[in-house]
């Protein structure tokens, strides 16, 4: 008793401290549709020329063009572009001013210099403005320009020293210099323009607007904007031209409309914030009706759809820790602003969240954190029941309040379906809620596996319930619950020999019910008879046996081309409708007309009268974002909204079309459940899946930002091409391409690649690329992110290379590139070629006539070739024999040995013999394999072997574990063989150090040596007939066999004659003597 009024307690006090603290429950999270601001920031290290920008312009392919205090750039999404090294921007330095025409013409302003650049050709030039020579502070100054009629340029310049002004017109083809059409009285420099048709709006005098003739510069009208309630006036600082209006920003942050031809002002409703004394400057008017403003530390944009203003300097000014000036805003294409300022050109993507979410991100009721929907209902009052794995959550859609039903967590259950009716919640596996007392009742025995499968007749309430293989009814009149039997007693297991059912959807007198794996059964409630579609491989069918959802909607439907499927009888004589997946999910379907079957393949649209099905998959070009369909809603009569495992589908029955949505589009995860779909009374769309549940409101805007970045533009950015003839990579400007229209390459050319980018700036690392090289390729490559592309040794011929584009899953952009590309023929495809073939054959048979004639001569010349071959061989044999004798004796011992056969012994005076020694040699090589001993000695000796041949000394021969070289022998210079005696020793004493220490470290045995020297006469041959090998002989190899064995290990010992050779090299010291024929042999140790 005591637990129960505790966890009673325990309950109240918790919904005391909700309800006082306005908190929601933890875990679930609240998000109101909303807008996603991204903000990059380019300047030095992304490649800009200077972080310093004043301008902003995107030409009609989708380039932006950005103008810096360093010059002209342009932006492909990839990187930067400078200009400063063509000869028109050569020697300029800040750009102030941007302004593209009608005929692809951009105007680059600097003082005293304009530069018109020609964007399709490439081709720039350059105008000075004032005339005579160039003076420091006497600059002519452009302070603003607008594009003129049919081409050209108006600006208002600024002479430096004297501070007039002039409205100036430039027309490309007919004035060398900008035209003088007016004085413009003041003398302050922000004066914008605007033309349109014949007039130039101007801003003149603080709120004073004039509209001057475009050709004479005279003043048609001036307009006062009006003044602030209190009176107050302020200076125009931008005018934004649209097609149906005139937009004016004032300083104070007050925006004007004006519609051509009127002379009223209508003062946005929607106050700017505040922005204390610093004046705003730059405007913006985006086509989707956002409104941009900006100037010294302010940015704000106003959200046509949320209606309200948002502040975009502050998220600014956290990245650049600085307060920044905005000089220019440009949407582009895409709907990306960009934005002008002193710390960089500043990219702003702003994603509409057009879905809320609840429940993302996680909850402590959820398994595994998060939560994974399952079921979603609605009560009379808009209440919105949740279902997941655990437990249930309840939504108030008016004021966003999500909370556990059973906020102390006394339900534990696995509510799979889940069913609204008369104050209770009906969940798939049979569990009733009492929704006034949170009371839990079994209304069947759960002892199976439920697939969610619950529904409702509207005529009589009867609930039905798919659980596992049974098909069973409850009656809310009678509180009782039966399986259901037709009129000769027959079970759902009984007529379908036990098809499991994962969807049920009632209407008058029937059920649709889809199933796990037998595809969609009618059945009619009375009589028991069924009609089936199901998945059959020689019928037109289903895609799929598996049915998730269905979806009934009355009326006729569109038609398809796309697979359609007949009806045909079963052996029992039920008709039955062969599907091609017999899975079917969540089926929703018109009174007297079509069924729409979500199955794990695929929609499919069932015409009940006729039986026919059409499926609509990928493979027929549905476009879905993916086959695996979990959900269907409606949208009228000609759209479905459609879940699956990865993204959510707006679905066009009219043009087979969909308007695919993911994460990136605000979604809280890309896979979707079965049974966690729902459409409430008010019209709005609840999806769960993996993450949690999106809902929205269909509306305008999910298909107006689609066809808007449909039209988003796909360009060359760059091509390259091996010149096969003079083996060097050349370029080719994409304007050059464009010009042309065409790229032409000689067959010579094997290599060459392209570059191209989408202008949708959002995120340019999610775009992703297709092609398909018309002509050699069978079809579209796979989508990849990589903008480049690379063909190696593609044979003569013509192709039109194809590429598309898209943003990370949406849809394929309307626009493609599409880029004929020639490659020549080589000469020996054309028939003077041929021809020229020919005659060379009827002299070649001319010249074999006379062959023949010639043979034997030919023959001999061959006998004597091969004779002279056979001696060349022989000669060759011998010197590899030779060869070989030289690397196994001394060369001088060699030739005597090759030129008498035999070799005399001979006498050296002074002669330097090296004995090395392994300390330990028998205890180490016992803990050895012999393998293992063989390899570890081979290592070392050929070691040795490398660096006596260095130093150029002679390897006599080992023994056993001993070394012996000598030097000197063929030499004169016996104190730089000596010494070269101990370099070598020293490398090798080196040598075995460094591998002992890597030995030791795997603990593994390695050997140190000995080493002694002694130097004096000896005599040097080879003996015997058989084997022979050349030795040394003499008292000094004794006594250099008595250094190692009385010496130091890791060390070097030397006589008294060698220590003579080498004192003037090496350090020693006095070791110790010992006795040699009763003479005392001194040692010294070799240091270092």
């Amino acid at each position: 008793m005591n637990c129960y009024f505790y966890r009673m307690f325990r309950h109240w006090l918790i919904l005391l401290l909700l309800f006082c603290a306005g908190w929601t429950w933890p875990g679930s999270r609240l998000t109101a549709q909303y807008t996603e601001t991204d903000i990059k920031i380019y300047n030095f290290t992304d490649g800009l020329s200077h972080r310093n920008v004043f301008a902003i312009e995107q030409d009609a392919g989708g380039l932006i063009w950005l103008a810096t205090i360093n010059g002209l750039n342009s932006f492909d999404g990839y990187g930067f572009q400078h200009f400063d090294q063509q000869e028109a921007y050569a020697g300029l330095e800040m750009i102030n001013e941007l302004e593209l025409d009608e005929d692809s013409l951009l105007y680059a302003t600097s003082p005293d210099y304009f530069i018109s650049h020609n964007l399709q050709t490439g081709r720039a030039r350059r105008f000075q403005i004032k005339a005579g020579e160039i003076r420091r502070r006497e600059s002519v100054v452009p302070t603003a320009a607008t594009s003129g009629a049919n081409g050209g340029v108006f600006m208002v310049l600024q002479e430096e020293r004297s501070g007039r002004l002039s409205l100036n017109h430039y027309r490309p083809g007919k004035d060398k210099l900008p035209v003088r059409i007016a004085e413009l009285d003041g003398q302050y420099n922000q004066r914008p323009l605007v033309h349109r048709g014949d007039t130039i709006y101007c801003g003149a005098y603080q709120s004073e607007l004039w509209l001057l003739d475009a050709l004479t510069g005279s003043r048609i009208a001036s307009h006062q904007l009006p003044p602030t309630p209190a009176g107050e006036t302020s200076r125009i600082s931008d005018l934004h031209a649209r097609p149906d209006a005139l937009w004016i920003l004032l300083e104070d942050g007050r925006v004007f409309s004006h519609h051509y031809g009127s002379t009223d002002f209508t003062l946005f409703p929607a106050a700017t914030p505040a922005t204390g004394n610093s004046p705003l400057q730059s405007l913006h008017v985006a086509e989707n009706g956002d409104i941009y403003v900006g100037g010294f530390g302010s940015l704000f944009v106003y959200d046509h759809w949320k209606r309200e203003w948002e502040d975009l300097d502050a998220p600014i000014r956290q990245l650049v820790k600085n307060t920044c000036t905005y000089r220019d805003i440009l949407v582009d294409i895409s709907g990306t602003a960009w934005v002008a300022s002193d710390f960089g050109a500043i990219r702003i993507t702003r994603n509409d969240r057009l879905f809320t979410q609840y429940l993302s991100g996680g909850s402590e009721y959820c398994s595994n954190v998060y939560c994974s929907t399952r079921g979603i209902t609605e009560d009379e009052n808009g209440i919105v029941y949740i279902s997941y794995y655990n437990s249930i959550h309840r939504l108030d859609p008016v004021t966003n309040d999500l909370r556990p039903l059973f906020p102390s967590n006394d339900y534990f259950n696995y509510p799979y379906g889940l069913h609204y009716y008369n104050d209770h919640l009906y969940t798939g596996d049979g569990a009733r809620i009492n929704l006034k007392d949170l009371r839990v009742e079994q209304l069947f025995a759960d002892d199976g596996e439920s697939e969610g499968a619950i529904t409702q007749s509207a005529t009589d309430s009867i609930i039905w319930y798919g659980y596992d293989q049974q098909l069973l009814f409850h009656d809310p009149r009678t509180d009782s619950t039966s399986i259901y039997r037709d009129d000769r007693g027959r079970s759902w297991n009984q007529l379908t020999n036990g098809s499991t059912i994962t969807y049920l959807l009632h209407r008058p007198g029937k059920l649709f019910v889809g199933t796990k794996d037998a595809g969609l059964y009618e059945l009619s409630l009375a009589k028991g008879q069924l009609r089936q579609w199901q998945k059959d491989s020689t019928q037109f069918g289903l895609a799929s046996n598996r049915i998730n959802a269905i979806h009934f909607r009355a009326g006729g439907g569109y038609q398809s081309s796309n697979v359609t499927k007949k009806t045909r009888r079963n052996d029992s004589g039920d008709e039955r409708n062969s599907q091609s997946n017999n899975r079917i999910q969540p089926a929703s379907s018109p009174t007297e007309g079509q069924l729409f079957l979500a199955t794990a393949k695929g929609i499919h649209r069932v015409d009940l009268p006729s039986g026919l099905v059409t499926a609509y998959i990928s493979e027929n070009g549905a476009e879905l974002p993916n086959d695996f369909i979990n959900g269907i809603l409606p949208e009228g009569d000609s759209v479905i909204w459609v879940s699956t495992d990865h993204g959510l589908c707006r679905f066009s029955l009219e043009n087979v079309k969909c308007a695919n949505f993911f994460t990136t589009d605000g979604l809280s995860s890309d896979e979707f459940n079965r049974i966690s779909f729902f459409r409430s009374r008010n019209g709005r769309m609840y999806f769960g899946g993996l993450n949690g549940i999106n809902a929205f409101r269909p509306e305008p805007r999910f298909l107006e930002e689609r066809r808007e970045r449909s039209q988003v533009p796909l360009m060359i950015t760059d091509f390259t091409y091996v010149d096969g003839r003079l083996d060097s990579i050349f370029a080719m400007d994409p304007t050059e391409i464009n010009e042309r229209g065409r790229i032409e390459l000689s067959h010579r050319d094997r290599q060459f690649n392209f570059s191209f980018s989408l202008a949708d700036y959002r995120s340019p690392n999610q775009n992703r690329y297709s092609y398909f090289l018309e002509g050699y390729d069978q079809g579209w490559s796979g989508e990849s992110t990589d903008y480049n592309l690379r063909f190696t040794d593609l044979p003569p011929g013509d192709y039109i290379l194809h590429v598309k584009a898209r943003v990370a899953q949406e849809d394929w952009m309307d626009r493609q590139l599409s880029i004929p590309l020639i490659i020549e023929q080589p000469y020996y495809y054309n028939w003077w070629f041929w021809v020229s073939v020919i005659g060379v054959i009827v002299l070649v048979g001319f010249g074999l006539l006379r062959y023949r004639i010639h043979l034997t001569e030919q023959q001999r010349l061959a006998l004597e070739k091969t004779v002279k071959e056979r001696t060349a061989e022989l000669a060759a044999e011998k010197q590899k024999s030779e060869e070989l004798l030289l690397n196994i004796l001394p060369a001088q011992t060699a030739r005597e040995l090759m030129a008498n056969g035999h070799a005399n012994a001979y006498r050296h005076e002074r002669v330097t013999v090296f004995f090395s020694d392994f300390v330990s040699f028998t205890a180490i090589a016992s803990k050895l394999e012999p393998e293992v001993l063989v390899r570890e000695l081979d290592l070392c000796f050929r070691t040795f072997d490398e660096i006596v041949a260095n130093y150029g000394l002679e390897k006599i021969k080992t023994i056993g574990d001993a070394y012996l070289f000598i030097g000197g022998h063929d030499t004169d210079e016996t104190g730089l063989a000596a010494i070269n005696c101990v370099r070598a020793a020293r490398d090798i004493q080196a040598f075995l150090k460094s591998h002992h220490a890597s030995a030791k470290a795997q603990q593994r045995p390695a050997f140190k040596a000995r080493i002694g020297m002694h130097t004096g006469p000896i005599v040097a041959g080879v003996v015997g007939t058989h084997k022979f090998a050349y030795d040394i002989w003499g008292e000094t190899v004794n006594i250099a066999a008595r250094m190692e064995s009385n010496g130091v290990a890791e060390g070097i010992v030397v006589s008294e004659s060698t220590y003579k050779l080498i004192r003037s090299e090496f350090a020693c010291r006095p070791y110790k003597t010992f006795e040699e024929h009763e003479r005392q042999v001194e040692m010294w140790e070799v240091l270092g």
